[in-house]
């Protein structure tokens, strides 16, 4: 796959993993991150897209909203055990405040069909950035 065509890249740090999304608007950039969160937490292509859940989140800046966002996403998978298959993320334009909804498509995690990769206990503001002027963030998750 071409460079453009990537969702997401590891970013090789010393502690814990980081990825550097990628998308040619906002709401791509947000939904890539989440796939690149998803894809650390087990093989995403083991998913189905049986039932959907919606998420919104808001922050005063693309930094916040970015960490709330994937939180929220990451509080689903520990309560409910919700993988992912499908994720769309709408952002109106217009921010800040900013606002996002997004809809995950996907199923109830299911041992001996899903095996999972990574335990990801937080998302972090270390390292954060979010440069949708040059279509890409940058995400450290806690393991």
């Amino acid at each position: 796959m071409t460079e453009e065509g990537r969702r997401y890249d590891l970013v090789e740090v010393t502690a814990d993993v980081a990825i550097r999304a990628r998308g040619s608007s906002l709401a791509k950039l947000y939904a890539n991150a989440a796939w690149g969160m998803y894809d650390l937490i087990c093989d995403t292509a083991t998913v189905v897209a049986v039932r959907s859940w919606e998420v919104e989140a808001a922050s005063d800046d693309l930094g916040g909203m970015m960490v709330d966002f994937l939180t929220d996403l990451l509080v689903l998978w520990e309560t409910e055990g919700v993988l992912a298959s499908e994720v769309e993320v709408d952002i109106p334009e217009g921010g800040p405040p900013w606002h996002l909804v997004a809809r995950i498509r996907g199923e109830i995690f299911e041992a001996g069909r899903h095996e999972l990769l990574h335990d990801i206990k937080a998302v972090t503001y270390h390292t954060l950035e979010v440069r949708p002027d040059e279509g890409w963030a940058q995400v450290l998750f806690d393991i």
